[in-house]
């Protein structure tokens, strides 16, 4: 079955409606990290086949494809229907046609996470601690409380570390 193709103007209702939803950027990482629909998780295609069991569980959920191109989007519409997909939808636009649909286009990795934590900081007014600082009270045996949002993909990319 061919996937629906989607208008770049469909997508921000999609995001609202409340229904389950996988915004599945098919480039890889680098390319990801330099510019990217909100939401977006990369999923490149080298690692489609591997991770998308994990990443979207659900045969049903709503699958939305975007920065594949021809190739990469033909080869992850043949994965998504042999592993039994239905409801895929090919978002195939320019970032500047996200950008006049009010999606935006944003750069760096973890950008939800990043926000969130930022929102917090804000409205909590979080104290800061310097590393040095931080490892003097565990070294004391301080009891501490750590909040991290990161996920476990972001903690493994920028652990903390010493000076």
């Amino acid at each position: 079955m061919p996937p629906k193709t989607l208008d770049v103007d469909q997508l921000p209702a999609m995001l609202r409606d409340g229904g389950e939803i996988a915004l599945l950027d098919l480039r890889e990482e680098g390319d990801f990290t330099q510019g990217h629909l909100l939401l977006a998780a990369s999923l490149p295609i080298g690692r489609f086949e591997l991770d998308l069991p994990w990443r979207v569980p659900c045969r049903g959920t709503r699958i939305v494809l975007v920065g594949g191109g021809k190739a990469r989007s033909s080869q992850a519409l043949n994965l998504l229907e042999s592993a039994g997909y239905t409801n895929v939808f090919l978002l195939d636009v320019s970032p500047s046609e996200y950008e006049r649909a009010g999606l935006g286009w944003f750069s760096g990795k973890y950008v939800p996470s990043k926000a969130f934590g930022e929102v917090v900081e804000t409205a909590t007014q979080t104290p800061h601690i310097e590393t040095k600082e931080l490892l003097a009270l565990k070294g004391k045996g301080a009891q501490l409380l750590m909040v991290d949002s990161r996920t476990p993909e972001e903690f493994v990319d920028f652990p903390c570390r010493a000076p």
